[in-house]
């Protein structure tokens, strides 16, 4: 699977995984929502990609978020990284796992505050890929905006910037 394929069909399964996150939002506190209730759907969303594309899904293999490997192979098709908390330290961190672990897809999904730059986020994850990432490989990047419950029911539009960069 490449970069676009991934990023289609996780932003497909992203709305209906999010409005279920959302209806079972019971006391309102942020840091719960995050820290369980959307992490046990973004592990939701990764499971049907395994599913949908015959791959094997693994969770914290190297230390890594989720592994997917072709069924019976040992090699690696795609590193992700879900990272909740929007500090760029840990954004940096898990950036560094992915540029050092042996697949031809790597992605990160995080999070940004208001008073934080998208596209500026963007251009830094360009530049050390492209001083730092292996070739014949790709990078996705996923930023979405931390405050999503703010938005409207029905609208997806704006949760995710996606950049894809290749070498």
């Amino acid at each position: 699977m490449d970069a676009h394929t991934f990023s289609k069909q996780f932003l497909e399964l992203f709305p209906e995984k999010f409005k279920l996150m959302h209806e079972r939002e019971s006391d309102g506190d942020l840091e719960y929502v995050y820290s369980t209730e959307f992490t046990d759907g973004i592990n939701g969303i990764m499971k049907i990609l395994a599913e949908k594309n015959n791959l094997q899904l693994e969770t914290e293999f190297l230390n890594v978020d989720y592994t997917f490997f072709v069924e019976g192979n040992y090699n690696m098709r795609i590193a992700v990284e879900h990272e909740n908390i929007t500090k760029g330290k840990r954004r940096i961190y898990n950036f560094k796992k992915l540029i050092n672990v042996n697949s031809p897809l790597k992605v990160l999904i995080c999070y940004y505050k208001k008073n934080q730059n998208p596209e500026k986020i963007s251009a830094f994850y360009k530049n050390k890929f492209e001083k730092y990432g292996q070739i014949n490989s790709e990078f996705l990047l996923l930023i979405g905006e931390a405050e999503m419950e703010e938005k409207e029911e029905n609208d997806q539009s704006g949760y995710y910037v996606l950049k894809i960069f290749s070498k």
